[in-house]
């Protein structure tokens, strides 16, 4: 069985952060199954508190998902 390498998703997190608090961040996907291959990508799913300022304005909330494929 393969294991997740969990720094190329911290690095990936540190140069993403989201507005706000994180507050989970988790792998899913066939490394969360269990059936990794070896190149099957590192997937991370994640859940943060938006600044409270970014959702009472009259402005569109800025989109945060974020979507990262390793080659």
């Amino acid at each position: 069985m393969l294991t997740p390498d969990l720094e190329i998703g911290r690095r990936f997190v540190d140069g993403n952060k989201p507005p706000g608090q994180m507050l989970l961040c988790a792998v899913t996907g066939s490394h969360h199954y269990g059936f990794p291959s070896p190149d099957s990508d590192l997937d991370l799913k994640g859940i943060h508190l938006s600044p409270i300022e970014s959702l009472l304005g009259l402005e569109d909330p800025v989109e945060t998902r974020l979507e990262f494929r390793h080659f």
